[in-house]
């Protein structure tokens, strides 16, 4: 993948199945993570305008990416969920089309390919673990391969610090975290969005959290 994950999969999708209408309005998008590059060079490449809204703290390298595929990169707040406020407000005002991280059923199709390339090249597969912020890519992988092997195992991988999926699953609805401290930061998600949520709720295996110290031995 060119912009480094599987973000562009989803936002690509999404943008290839707008108007001409739409795409003549730009794009604005918002995240902390692999999204505003994937975004950036989906809409480069179909020739649309995109603004994208990044946190103060952002990485240098996923910024210095967004802006390298021609995005115009705003920087505001500390979370995803500010930044999501921001390109709402960026929405409303020029009615750019909002590419949403993962609340929305073609970025969940887009990212559902990893799904079938998974069972594509590991056809003995019978466990994937999922990492799980917003939650699009674990709803479209949980959705292409139960599609077509229901008997493989599926499960959400959360930090610790950042898990929204446990208590909503057990609650039955979306339920926001009241406080966020991970250095996972692209998928510290405050609280699931519907569409995602609703998917995860009907087909997921389990759901599991990582701590902190597990996540920084992981990186040594």
């Amino acid at each position: 993948n060119r912009t480094g994950s599987f973000k562009i999969r989803g936002a690509y999708n999404f943008m290839a199945l707008l108007s001409e209408e739409e795409k003549s309005r730009g794009v604005v998008a918002a995240s902390a993570g692999n999204h505003p590059p994937g975004v950036a060079l989906a809409a480069r490449l179909l020739g649309i305008k995109a603004t994208i809204i990044m946190p103060h703290g952002a990485s240098s390298p996923k910024l210095l990416a967004t802006r390298g595929y021609g995005a115009k990169v705003e920087q505001t707040g500390h979370t995803i969920d500010e930044c999501l406020i921001r390109a709402k407000e960026i929405e409303d005002k020029t009615g750019a089309v909002l590419i949403h991280p993962f609340n929305h059923k073609d970025i969940i199709a887009g990212q559902g390919t990893c799904g079938l390339e998974i069972l594509e090249q590991c056809p003995d597969v019978k466990t994937i673990l999922v990492s799980t912020g917003g939650g699009g890519l674990l709803a479209g992988i949980t959705t292409a391969v139960k599609s077509l092997r229901p008997d493989v195992i599926v499960i959400g991988i959360q930090a610790e610090q950042a898990a929204a999926y446990p208590l909503s699953l057990k609650t039955g609805k979306p339920v926001a975290v009241k406080n966020m401290n991970t250095m996972a930061d692209g998928i510290a998600v405050g609280s699931p969005s519907e569409v995602p949520f609703e998917i995860i709720q009907k087909f997921i295996d389990a759901i599991e959290t990582v701590s902190e110290d597990s996540l920084s031995a992981a990186l040594l």
